[in-house]
């Protein structure tokens, strides 16, 4: 039953490598028509885990290498993973989410890390609170977010991995924590996204407790 699945993951991650030439500096206008950008290449690696621990290798043409390191020499430089709450099988939870962020920034690269704030998949179609949190009204859970953001951004710290970036929720255009900070359909109203702007303000201030003197950049998805 997983070979299909993981013949498609490993695919996947072939199509990130193919390209090899790095991404080149570029510069785009700013307030001052001057300011200059670089161009990120980066890719989501989260399964890695769950494919290394079927057995999946992967190689170009120098040979056989962490999956890592051939992402690197093809140019990747940035990568994302994901991070669920309490997940049933622990892939994607914090400490094989924490062990894959040292992972790539031992490899230099840069990490944005996707917190979901559920246990499992966040999409516009599903965005389940975590189930340590359902029962919480609106005003804990804004606390629970903070503290969890907090502890989590932490324990990255502590590990020297602080993430060079933070994605607050997953495929967010209908809110998070349904229903509390649902805001599509019948939720679509001023309540509804005072909630929401709430909790992502929550989650934001639990990134800033933990690194008050480096700043760490958060971004919607």
């Amino acid at each position: 039953m997983l070979r299909a699945p993981l013949a498609a993951l490993a695919l996947s991650f072939a199509l990130i490598v193919a390209p090899s030439n790095r991404a080149q500096a570029q510069v785009l206008p700013g307030a001052n028509g001057l300011a200059t950008r670089s161009i990120a290449a980066g890719g989501d690696v989260s399964f890695l885990p769950t494919l290394e621990s079927a057995g999946a290798t992967f190689r170009d043409s120098l040979g056989t290498a962490d999956a890592l390191t051939v992402l690197k020499r093809h140019g990747m430089d940035w990568v994302r993973v994901r991070l669920w709450h309490s997940p049933a099988d622990g892939h994607s939870g914090l400490a094989e989410a924490t062990a894959l962020v040292v992972r790539a920034k031992t490899q230099g690269l840069r990490v944005l890390l996707d917190l979901h704030y559920s246990d499992t998949w966040a999409d516009p179609a599903h965005q389940t609170k975590p189930a340590a949190w359902t029962a919480l009204t609106a005003t804990v859970l804004e606390d629970s977010v903070r503290r969890y953001t907090h502890e989590v951004i932490t324990t990255l710290i502590a590990r020297g991995a602080r993430p060079d970036m933070v994605q607050l929720g997953h495929e967010i255009t209908s809110g998070i924590l349904w229903d509390t900070g649902r805001v599509d359909g019948s939720f679509n109203t001023p309540t509804q996204w005072a909630r929401l702007t709430g909790l992502l303000t929550s989650a934001s201030l639990g990134v800033v407790d933990a690194s008050p003197t480096v700043h760490i950049p958060v971004m919607l998805h």
